[in-house]
């Protein structure tokens, strides 16, 4: 009777423990700042707080991944039925909402009861705000609060687009070898980003601009089949030069200021040889990894 006593207890203790607001002196992958953090009753989804460059963050993750462009975008967080709407930036392959969240979000988090999360399209998950005042408290202490006037909102923010495209020609040595002499190329066919995340510009050559003087090559100098070109691309952090086949090379906006190469496919990778798909190519340490 004795050992289900305390079996019983420790798994109380472990419920409330998980019910509480955490505070990560080390951040996690998000940031590594102190952060503070609430689950819902699974752990799998979390809101959280940090301080980032001066300012609240907050952030709510455990979401679906789904293929789609970073874009700004609006959620939902009740406190104890008051309605609050931040708005930041959405980033659908990480399953992650961001905002800056108002003063008077934080206050109601730190002194609330439940919060109730909602992004656009999602299953609202349930947030207990046991011990969340300390935690974000801990969180936000070297934080400037920021007023709902200057909180950015829909009504006044642009949706990113592409990252702006350069002009190099960085791949000419390799064009005219293949085209055995002259060759023209399209606005586009090669552009520059930091892919690798080491701060130079990494290179992009999309086969499907290229043009031969020498017709007899073919289509992007006979690197393009029925459907899909080859794209090239040289990345300045392992030094490596990376090929895969796809359509309409463009980059996108990642999580905090990263950037993906996005492709247009089509075939198996996209369920059906009639389907046609976009491929993120995101880099791993080592070389650009496909993700949809």
């Amino acid at each position: 009777m004795r050992g289900l006593t305390i079996a019983t207890m420790v798994c109380l203790w472990a419920s409330a423990t998980l019910a509480d607001w955490q505070l990560a002196p080390q951040g996690g992958w998000i940031s590594d700042r102190p952060t503070a953090r609430g689950s819902a009753e699974n752990d799998a989804f979390v809101l959280s707080l940090t301080c980032r460059e001066g300012a609240p963050f907050l952030f709510t993750l455990g979401y679906p991944a789904r293929a789609g462009e970073t874009r700004e975008e609006a959620f939902v967080v009740e406190v104890d039925g008051r309605s609050f709407e931040p708005f930041g930036e959405h980033y659908p392959p990480d399953g992650l909402w961001t905002a800056t969240p108002s003063a008077d979000l934080i206050a109601a988090l730190k002194a609330g009861n439940v919060a109730r999360v909602a992004p656009p399209d999602q299953q609202p998950q349930i947030i207990r705000l046991r011990g969340s005042s300390r935690a974000i408290e801990g969180a936000l202490a070297d934080c400037a609060l920021v007023s709902a006037s200057d909180v950015p909102s829909a009504a006044d923010q642009d949706a990113p687009g592409e990252v702006p495209y350069g002009t190099t020609v960085q791949f000419g040595q390799l064009i005219a070898s293949t085209c055995g002499g002259g060759y023209s190329l399209a606005v586009g066919a090669e552009e520059t980003a930091d892919l690798d995340g080491d701060g130079r510009e990494d290179v992009v050559l999309d086969w499907a601009g290229v043009t031969c003087d020498d017709r007899t090559k073919g289509r992007g100098a006979g690197f393009c089949g029925a459907a899909l070109c080859r794209i090239d691309v040289l990345l300045t952090g392992p030094g490596t030069h990376q090929q895969m086949m796809g359509l309409k090379p463009r980059f996108v906006r990642r999580i905090f200021d990263k950037v993906a190469l996005r492709t247009t496919t089509t075939g198996a990778t996209c369920g059906g040889p009639t389907q046609i798909c976009e491929v993120d190519w995101r880099f791993d340490g080592r070389k650009l990894e496909a993700t949809r």
